[in-house]
């Protein structure tokens, strides 16, 4: 098979046009009116086009706020019963109460705390670290032994964060620099 000659080159479109006509085409201010018009219509398009993709997208992050909003809110309900658990456990003794009846609430309280954690819901490590006024609410302050001064000496309330943010502060003993004051 013989290779073809045209293979490789490009094919030139041959039209034949009126030169008045085209002409008159180029130099009408009609046209010239149209193409701007349709260039306004075009750029008024995609503005409207991207201000519809934006509003989408803030109502998806508002509809995702209040979501957060409205978990938080259930969430600290949630926590102040499983602060009642834990406070309710350390107060008991197998000898209080019959073994089976200790065991299940020891198993309400981890089903709870199971719950929470699968939510997001994390406690605030505070013992030892510095204080921090975000994470932590001093309620008392205590004398503490040279470079404690600041750290966090006991957790009289646990605080928990949801993700990232803090949906209720630590309450904590600070310690602090012993006073020198000679009466």
């Amino acid at each position: 098979m013989a290779p073809d000659k045209n293979q490789g080159r490009k094919k030139k479109k041959v039209t034949k046009t009126n030169p008045e006509v085209t002409e008159s085409l180029n130099s009408s201010p009609e046209l010239e009116e149209a193409l701007r018009e349709a260039e306004q219509f075009r750029n008024l398009a995609q503005r409207v086009q991207a201000d519809f993709i934006n509003y989408k997208r803030r109502l998806e992050e508002e509809k995702l706020g209040l979501e957060k909003y409205v978990k938080s809110g259930i969430l600290l309900k949630i926590l102040g019963i499983a602060d009642d658990f834990k406070r309710g456990l350390s107060h008991m003794s197998n000898e209080d109460i019959p073994d089976q009846w200790f065991e299940g609430i020891q198993l309400i309280q981890r089903k709870l705390e199971s719950f929470l954690e699968s939510e997001g819901v994390k406690i605030i490590e505070s013992i030892g670290a510095d204080f921090n006024p975000i994470e932590h609410e001093a309620v008392f302050y205590e004398e503490a032994p040279e470079g404690s001064q600041g750290k966090i000496i006991s957790v009289v309330t646990d605080g928990y964060k949801l993700h990232d943010k803090v949906l209720r502060p630590a309450q904590v003993t600070v310690g602090k620099e012993a006073d020198t004051t000679i009466n």
